[in-house]
């Protein structure tokens, strides 16, 4: 019985199937899912999408937004899934065979690194502990690329290029949300109370507590670097047992070999303007923008003239194209500037 194929709405709309992702089968039912998961990668790859689609967790490529600054437009452009009300079609709608055909999907997925969820756990177990073990994910980019990650509190990030996110989200309690950075994110993060948990950015050199907010970390160069939109945060250096708070508009720069945090007032478009597939430099020493531009495109700058380090550039560019930028930056500084496969030469 477990050679029938589902499809991904089959299995979406199963009762069998939903119990499955939520822990609430039985041992019969268990077997069944195990089986049908073994079969086939296709078997595997559909629950895996049909998963995503129930808890509420997916991730996008990233679509061209408006210049407009709200994140809550972009968030809005982006769009995504949503359960609530749905109504599943009741088990009389399946026959027996039907209901025991789809009972084995995510062990074998879990088995081969999607997931942690163990499926022949007593039915008795904490169904908040399967959920949690179940949600913990990985998110890569590579130079170019930006992904767009919607989490099941609302909340949204968007993982610029050459960047890694490891979260992991206990779904009984959505606003329980831990995430690991390495690499420069974007963070629109749903309001919580002062009783309910918080959103936690943690990086090499410490932590970074939100209660509701919109902010960029990146933990380049280095070091970490958080620059605050709205709401508030609270950060907490490795070797300092206090928090620090930041306000909108201000930027925060710690590591790990020191107890101090630098707080300056900063133009907030050149942290944040990468979003919207936009540079913005204000002032910005050039080390900054070859920094900006490597982890981007993957390319490697090198200046001839040590005194260019000197200049400080302002404006604002489309980052979609390195020949448009390259261009840019020649006229800007009056000097050549050539793009030779994944070298930038500064003569």
């Amino acid at each position: 019985m477990s050679d029938q194929k589902f499809s991904i709405s089959e299995l979406i709309k199963s009762e069998s199937f939903n119990r499955w992702v939520y822990g609430r089968t039985d041992a019969q039912e268990n077997e069944y899912w195990d089986q049908w998961l073994k079969k086939s990668e296709e078997n595997r790859s559909r629950a895996l999408k049909a998963q995503q689609y129930l808890t509420r967790f997916s991730i996008n490529p990233s679509s061209r937004p408006d210049a407009a600054k709200s994140w809550k437009k972009i968030e809005n452009s982006i769009g995504g899934y949503s359960i609530t009300n749905r109504k599943l079609p009741s088990e009389a709608h399946y026959t027996y065979d039907f209901i025991m055909r789809m009972a084995a999907t995510l062990l074998v997925v879990i088995l081969l690194g999607v997931a942690a969820l163990d499926v022949n756990v007593e039915a008795e177990q904490n169904q908040e502990t399967l959920v949690q073990n179940f949600v913990e994910k990985e998110v890569a980019t590579t130079y170019g690329e930006r992904k767009i990650v919607n989490l099941s509190d609302g909340s949204v990030i968007t993982l610029n290029a050459d960047s890694e996110l490891t979260y992991r989200v206990n779904e009984s309690e959505p606003s329980d949300v831990n995430l690991q950075l390495n690499g420069e994110a974007y963070f629109s993060v749903t309001s919580r109370t002062d009783t309910e948990y918080s959103f936690n950015v943690n990086t090499t050199a410490g932590s970074v507590r939100v209660m509701g907010t919109s902010f960029v970390v990146s933990t380049r160069k280095g070091h970490t670097e958080v620059a605050l939109e709205e709401g508030s945060v609270a950060i907490n250096i490795t070797n300092r047992s206090n928090d620090i708070f930041i306000e909108p508009g201000q930027l925060a720069v710690f590591n790990t070999d020191s107890d101090q945090v630098d707080i300056q007032e900063v133009n907030l478009d050149v942290y944040t303007s990468w979003t919207t597939h936009m540079l913005v430099f204000d002032q910005t020493p050039l080390d900054q923008v070859i920094h900006r531009l490597e982890h981007t495109f993957g390319v490697k700058a090198e200046v001839q003239n040590n005194e260019y380090y000197e200049r400080r550039i302002s404006g604002s560019i489309e980052n979609t194209s390195l020949e448009v930028i390259v261009s840019a930056l020649s006229q800007t500084m009056d000097i050549d500037i050539q793009l030779e496969g994944d070298a930038i030469y500064f003569d």
